[in-house]
């Protein structure tokens, strides 16, 4: 099932989906809400960066969900680019977006 089918189905058919998925790749999905206290900091995007990186391993499927602000989003999946193998967003209100796919399956 391609992500652009994940679309169309609910929120909990899709975590559904992404469970039976990580059984067969490797999919980390982080809420980056909880690499912050209560307001992010511009100036702690690095720390924000390398802790992303540190949590999701090199070469797996990314995705990336939770409350967070769009220059954090922004950041992360243009840090995560050549050290994932796809990244991904996870919204209630879109679905599943991907960003980025170099998987070659």
């Amino acid at each position: 099932m391609a992500g652009s089918h994940l679309l169309n189905l609910k929120p909990t058919v899709r975590k559904i989906f992404l469970w039976l998925n990580s059984l067969s790749r490797k999919v980390w999905q982080d809420h980056l809400g909880n690499i912050f206290e209560e307001t992010a900091k511009l100036d702690a995007i690095n720390d924000y960066c390398k802790q992303a990186e540190k949590q999701a391993g090199k070469g797996n499927n990314i995705v990336l969900t939770g409350r967070a602000p769009v220059w954090m989003y922004l950041s992360i999946a243009h840090h995560m680019h050549g050290l994932a193998k796809s990244l991904s967003y996870d919204s209630p209100v879109t679905g599943i977006v991907q960003i980025f796919n170099h998987d070659p399956r």
